[in-house]
């Protein structure tokens, strides 16, 4: 992987997520993305540009940004027989596929964002004191 912009993600939610509303494609999508970027700023306490994604924070920024679609999409009603997520595919049962999956990639970005801030706390200004008394 390479340092990437917000259209390199939405790339890869294209290429990952199968029945994409046109009504959230483009611009849309790209709010979106970058919203979830933001939110990766805020948790991790980094500066992370819109246009020079580092390759570390790429996995999360997806994970993210795919819950959010999927989320997007239950909302306007997609309401498709099956979904793919890259190898992992699902057809239609009692719960939402769109909504399973949403969850899956929501739990998956914690879990990456949880060990970019373990990672960067070890080496960042995180410092920990006992108390005296």
């Amino acid at each position: 992987m390479t340092t990437w912009n917000l259209g390199s993600v939405s790339d890869v939610l294209w290429g990952m997520i199968e029945n994409i509303p046109s009504s959230i494609s483009g611009t849309t999508m790209l709010n979106m993305i970058d919203q979830e970027r933001q939110y990766m700023e805020c948790f991790l306490s980094l500066s992370i540009g819109s246009t020079s994604i580092e390759t570390k924070y790429q996995p999360s920024l997806i994970s993210l940004s795919a819950a959010s679609l999927l989320r997007s999409m239950e909302l306007v009603g997609v309401d498709a027989t099956s979904i793919k997520l890259g190898d992992f595919s699902e057809n239609k049962g009692g719960a939402s596929n769109v909504s399973k999956a949403a969850n899956f990639f929501a739990d998956d970005a914690q879990k990456k964002l949880d060990c970019l801030l373990k990672t960067s706390s070890e080496y960042g200004s995180f410092h920990f004191f006992k108390a005296n008394g």
